[in-house]
C-alpha cells in the first residue's frame, strides 16, 4: 500500500521552513506505525501456523486420554475411584521410555524423586496404542487369587486397579509404554500400587459389568 496516496494534495513551496519539517515528522511516524501493523500481522500469522500444526501435541494428548479412559473403566468395573491424569507422573514415565530404547526393563519407580510409584511397562510393534497396553494388563485378572499377596503373573493387573492409586502418567516411544501409578505420598505404606501386606485391601474383586461403567 501506498501510504502517501493517502494523504491530501500539498504544495509544499507555500508552506515556511517550520511546516515542512513537521510535514516531514509526521510522514516517518506514519511510515513507522504502517511498517509495525504489517510485522504483528505476519508474527501472528506464524504463531497461528505453529500452533495449529503440531501433530504431536495433538497426538500425546489423544494418547493420554486413550489410555486414560481404558484404566478407569477397568477400576469401574472394581468398585475403585478413577485415576486423575498427572503431568509430573508422565514426564517420568516419558523420560523412562525414551531412555529404555529396545530393552525392556523397570525403572527404579519406588525410589523416584515424586515418591514411590507402581510402573507397568508395554511393548508393541509398529505403535502400540494406550488401550492394547491397559488390554494386555487387565488380562491378568485371571492369574490373580483375590484376598492374596500378588505374584509377577498379576502384577500388571494389581498395580492398574490399586484402590488407594490416584495419579496416572505414561509415556510412549520406540514401540514400548511405560505407565506410572502414583498414590501422592513420598512413603511407602498402602497406598503405593503391589506394596507387600497390602493386596487384600486394595485389590478389590470385579463387582461391575464393562457396560455399566461406559
Amino acid at each position: 500500500m501506498d501510504i502517501y496516496s493517502q494523504l491530501p494534495a500539498l504544495d509544499l513551496a507555500t508552506l515556511n521552513v517550520k511546516e515542512k519539517n513537521l510535514m516531514k515528522r509526521y510522514l516517518v511516524f506514519v511510515t513507522v506505525v504502517v511498517l509495525t501493523v504489517v510485522a504483528s500481522g505476519l508474527l501472528l500469522a506464524q504463531s497461528n501456523t505453529q500452533v495449529g500444526s503440531s501433530p504431536a501435541s495433538t497426538s500425546d494428548a489423544g494418547f493420554a486420554q486413550e489410555i486414560l479412559k481404558a484404566h478407569n473403566l477397568y477400576r469401574c468395573q472394581h468398585g475403585v475411584p478413577p485415576l486423575l491424569w498427572n503431568a509430573d507422573v508422565a514426564a517420568y514415565a516419558q523420560n523412562w521410555v525414551n531412555k529404555m530404547g529396545r530393552v525392556v526393563k523397570h525403572s527404579k519407580s519406588y525410589d523416584s524423586p515424586l515418591g514411590p510409584m507402581g510402573e507397568n511397562l508395554y511393548w508393541g510393534s509398529p505403535q502400540p496404542s494406550g488401550t492394547d497396553a491397559a488390554k494386555s494388563w487387565y488380562s491378568e485378572v485371571s492369574s490373580y487369587k483375590f484376598g492374596s499377596e500378588g505374584t509377577s503373573a498379576s502384577g500388571h493387573f494389581t498395580a492398574m486397579i490399586w484402590k488407594d492409586a490416584k495419579y496416572l502418567g505414561c509415556g510412549r516411544a520406540n514401540a514400548a509404554i511405560s505407565c506410572n501409578y502414583w498414590s501422592g505420598t513420598k512413603t511407602s505404606d498402602c497406598t503405593v500400587p503391589n506394596m507387600g501386606g497390602c493386596y487384600s485391601q486394595q485389590v478389590r474383586p470385579r463387582s461391575r459389568d464393562a457396560e455399566a461403567c461406559k
